[in-house]
C-alpha cells in the first residue's frame, strides 16, 4: 500500500442513519412476534419486559432519547424487567404467546399482547 493511500481518510456512512425520525424509526421496527423470534435477544442479553401499564411506544422514546434517569427508575420499580436466560424456561413452555416488541437497537423491547 502507498504511503498516499494510507493517509486518505476513510468514507463511510454512520451505521444505523437511515433519515428517520425516532418517531418512524420505532414504527418501522416494531410490530407482534411469537417467543421465537425474541428468544434470541434474551440468550444475547438485551430483551426488555415492558409492565402493561406502560406504553411501549414511550419506553422506546426513551430508550432512544437515552434518558437513563428514566430507565433507572423503571427498572427499580420493575416496570421494565431484563430478561435473562433463567426466564427462557417459562416462555419456551408458553410459546402460543404473542408479543408487541420493538427493535431500539441494540435492545428489543416487548411487552405481552393481551388477548382481551
Amino acid at each position: 500500500m502507498k504511503m498516499e493511500d494510507k493517509k486518505k481518510p476513510m468514507e463511510y456512512d454512520m451505521v444505523g442513519d437511515d433519515g428517520l425520525t425516532m418517531e418512524e424509526r420505532l414504527e418501522k421496527y416494531s410490530g407482534i412476534t411469537d417467543w421465537g423470534y425474541l428468544r434470541a435477544a434474551c440468550l444475547y442479553d438485551v430483551l426488555y419486559y415492558v409492565d402493561q401499564e406502560l406504553d411501549l411506544q414511550e419506553v422506546g422514546n426513551t430508550f432512544m432519547k437515552d434518558d437513563t434517569e428514566q430507565i433507572k427508575e423503571w427498572l427499580k420499580k420493575g416496570d421494565i424487567v431484563k430478561l435473562e436466560k433463567l426466564h427462557l424456561e417459562h416462555f419456551d413452555e408458553e410459546k402460543s404467546k404473542k408479543f408487541e416488541a420493538s427493535v431500539v437497537s441494540p435492545f428489543v423491547l416487548c411487552k405481552e399482547v393481551n388477548k382481551d
